[in-house]
């Protein structure tokens, strides 16, 4: 039997096999400017960035806890155990992780 992390991990991996590879890239793009220039941001911050870059939401918008753990990956932000209720209309107020950013200057 899978335990809930293995779950959550297989879920994140099937939406990000199917979201396209120009809006992982651009999410990631946007993602690593933030971090650079914010010591900490949620994940609504690089909503905005994508869809001013011009890109709009995939079909499944779980796609973006792709787009943290590749960064974790990359050792460009870190979980913090702070929440905030989000901003975008489509998460209807739902609590969201603060990120804190590995690559500014603190």
């Amino acid at each position: 039997m899978a335990t809930g992390d293995e779950l959550r991990d297989r879920g994140i991996d099937q939406v990000e096999a199917a979201a396209s590879a120009s809006f992982k890239a651009a999410a990631l793009a946007a993602l690593k400017h933030i971090a650079q220039t914010a010591p900490e941001f949620t994940s609504d911050r690089v909503w905005a960035l994508v869809e001013r870059r011009g890109f709009s939401a995939p079909r499944e918008p779980r796609v973006m806890g792709a787009i943290m753990r590749s960064a974790i990956g990359h050792g460009w932000i870190e979980p913090t155990d702070v929440f905030r209720k989000s901003i975008r209309p489509q998460a209807h107020s739902r609590s969201i992780r603060v990120w804190a950013s590995k690559l500014t200057v603190k």
